[in-house]
């Protein structure tokens, strides 16, 4: 069997498939040597209606600039161009993923649609006790009342802070070291645990639970512990199986290759995620969850949720596959769940950024 270890990391890659155009050559050969940092700015004055002109007035003097450097190679730019590099560039930043291995024939493609594939990759060996069956059906769409709304849950455990809210409430002492050691890593990559964690301080405002935080490592094999919960007040994290989907796993090899926000798609969706209520489902006490990313803003209507299920075990057993839902076993959920429940933040994603 071949054996080979990967790494994935989640900025800047080519979109999508298709054969480039002419218009994506030149979009291509002015973001070569772009300053992408200096040019957001640009990009966040391109997007007011009243720009007319690259010369306009409303460009500040250093983004004037940026501009005149850009035209000396391109001296035919206009502010279409312009806005077609921005676009590009925010597109690239949301969702691009590359293989950062010097042996590794794999890539990673982002299709127009947003899906997200792990292509020709190798993985290591891992060798387990047991592989688990995966369910025939997965969890059907939570029930609601009649005057319940997805929109309503996510509002109130997702909101900014009242008005009068004090200064020193924004941000809680713990993160003052933007490292947040933990006491025992558990396995969890810094990589991952600094993008949550980068995440958690900048909306710890509007966060419902502040306690806990999830993050989940796709990039580990499905028989390893790889749904790490951060206890942010004692600085230490514990670690626990889950399953990915099915349509994320096709040959069924225990490592998530493919990951997709639509529906039907069964596969797992990278990204953040609030939880919402807990309710009684076909497989028992589970957990909603709501995407707030690109990638996985369809999680309630595709009523991927948190829920136990028999094909997770805590052992070294391949764990069977849902129908993108985060499946944790039945010995674990109450505790996940009385962690997370109510507005706390799950960060899904692969490691090695």
């Amino acid at each position: 069997m071949k054996k080979f270890k990967f790494v994935i990391i989640l900025p800047l890659l080519s979109m999508g498939l298709y054969a480039k155009t002419l218009e994506d050559e030149r979009i291509d050969s002015i973001l070569k040597d772009l300053d992408r940092e200096k040019f957001k700015k640009v990009c966040e004055r391109v997007e007011v209606k009243d720009v007319k002109k690259l010369t306009s007035i409303k460009f500040s003097l250093q983004e004037k600039r940026i501009i005149k450097n850009l035209k000396k190679e391109n001296p035919d730019i206009t502010l279409d161009d312009i806005r077609r590099v921005c676009k590009k560039m925010e597109y690239e930043e949301k969702i691009s993923f590359s293989v950062d291995n010097p042996v590794s024939s794999g890539y990673v493609e982002v299709y127009p649609d947003g899906d997200i594939e792990i292509k020709n990759a190798f993985f290591d060996s891992v060798e387990v006790d047991e592989s688990l069956e995966d369910d025939d059906s997965d969890e059907p769409p939570a029930p609601v009342n009649v005057d319940y709304s997805a929109e309503t849950e996510y509002i109130s455990y997702y909101s900014a802070p009242a008005q009068n809210q004090s200064s020193n409430e924004i941000t809680p002492p713990s993160f003052e070291d933007k490292n947040f050691v933990l006491k025992d890593e558990s396995g969890l990559s810094p990589d991952i645990k600094q993008q949550a964690l980068d995440y958690f301080k900048q909306n710890y405002s509007k966060i419902g639970n502040k306690n806990y935080l999830g993050i989940v490592d796709f990039a580990k094999h499905s028989s390893k512990s790889r749904f790490f919960i951060l206890d942010i007040k004692n600085s230490s994290v514990q670690a626990f199986h889950v399953a990915h989907g099915s349509g994320s796993d096709p040959d069924n090899d225990g490592y998530a290759t493919f990951f997709s926000n639509r529906n039907q798609s069964r596969a797992s969706s990278v990204g953040f995620y609030l939880t919402g209520s807990v309710y009684k489902g076909k497989y028992g006490r589970s957990l909603k969850l709501h995407g707030l990313s690109s990638t996985n803003s369809n999680a309630y209507e595709r009523a991927v949720v948190l829920h136990p299920s028999a094909y997770v075990k805590e052992a070294n057993a391949k764990a069977g596959r849902s129908w993108g839902c985060l499946a944790v076993s039945f010995e674990t959920v109450d505790s996940i769940i009385d962690k997370l429940k109510g507005g706390a933040i799950i960060y899904a994603s692969v490691s090695g950024r």
